[in-house]
């Protein structure tokens, strides 16, 4: 259902590695000092460590795909991500470009059109609006995240990569990106809904009655 929902907002499902380099993890600059899982024997430098985020998944395929003058991308993938010693599955979305264009007119992606998304998956999954706060979690980034008020655990977030980030992958257009740690995004406790009673009769549009004088031939 979840990625039915995306699909049907006009993202591309993507499939990355979760192995990456160690120079990968340098870039995208985390500001965590959580330990990174470690390949004992890898198969190369491309493939030291797991990955803490998918954004470096997803800033390739964009890089990619910009490099082939296709720039108007919303991509999301659901998959695993290890930071502080610990698999955790989550939803993480990029869009870049114009994410919607028309002959009449266009729409560039933003901060707060990916922010609409993220709020579309939790009143899909009749979850309490979030609320969101500032974090450091991106250095030189403006992050928004939700935090589970009970347990004080990072929920999801949304993001605005700045330059010095896409620079390290040759990337020129503004690029937004958000994650959703599904294991705890389903834990949380579902929205109360209300019901009423159907009413009894049809709704009345239009119920007008004028009193006019006799003498009046057009009313």
């Amino acid at each position: 259902q979840l990625k039915e929902m995306l699909v049907a907002q006009g993202f591309w499902e993507v499939v990355t590695l979760s192995l990456v380099s160690r120079q990968k993890v340098s870039q995208m600059q985390i500001g965590t000092k959580e330990p990174l899982i470690t390949i004992q024997n890898p198969l190369s430098r491309e493939q030291e460590v797991l990955r803490p985020l998918a954004l470096s998944g997803l800033l390739d395929a964009l890089a990619h795909n910009a490099n082939r003058k296709e720039k108007d991308l919303m991509l999301f993938e659901v998959g695993k991500r290890y930071l502080g010693g610990v698999e955790r599955e989550s939803l993480a979305l990029l869009i870049s470009g114009d994410i919607q264009s028309t002959w009449v007119n266009k729409t560039e992606a933003s901060f707060y059109y990916l922010k609409g998304v993220l709020e579309s998956v939790y009143t899909r999954f009749n979850k309490p609006m979030p609320t969101w706060k500032p974090q450091a979690f991106l250095p030189q980034t403006l992050v928004n995240a939700v935090v589970d008020g009970d347990s004080q655990n990072l929920v999801s977030f949304n993001a605005e990569l700045q330059p010095a980030v896409l620079s390290e992958w040759g990337i020129e257009s503004k690029v937004y990106y958000a994650e959703i740690l599904l294991d705890q995004f389903f834990l949380l406790d579902e929205k109360k809904q209300s019901f009423k009673t159907l009413p009894k009769f049809p709704p009345v549009r239009r119920d007008v009655a004028i009193l006019v004088n006799e003498s009046v031939s057009i009313a």
